[in-house]
């Protein structure tokens, strides 16, 4: 999956799944001082990832780095596939 697909597939997850109301983002707005995750919403989407990209995501995965934007998600997933593969 390209980065673009996966960027996609990430916000329409939040914006359908986790999101209550609309706001508008795109890949490199902040999720965190935007209002648009939380800590809950981060088990929400760590579920999404771990399910949908067969990946694992391990307690050093869950920094504020990696879920901070769309573009910190893609790259955390796309570093996960490769170190599986």
């Amino acid at each position: 999956m390209a980065d673009a697909e996966l960027i996609q597939s990430l916000k329409s997850h939040i914006t359908n799944d986790l999101l209550e109301g609309s706001i508008e983002f795109d890949s490199t707005t902040n999720l965190f001082d935007s209002k648009i995750i939380d800590s809950f919403k981060i088990l929400v989407l760590v579920l999404y990832i771990e399910d949908e990209f067969g990946l694992s995501l391990g307690a050093e995965d869950l920094t504020e780095e990696n879920f901070q934007t769309l573009t910190a998600l893609a790259a955390l997933i796309q570093r996960k596939k490769n170190t599986a593969n």
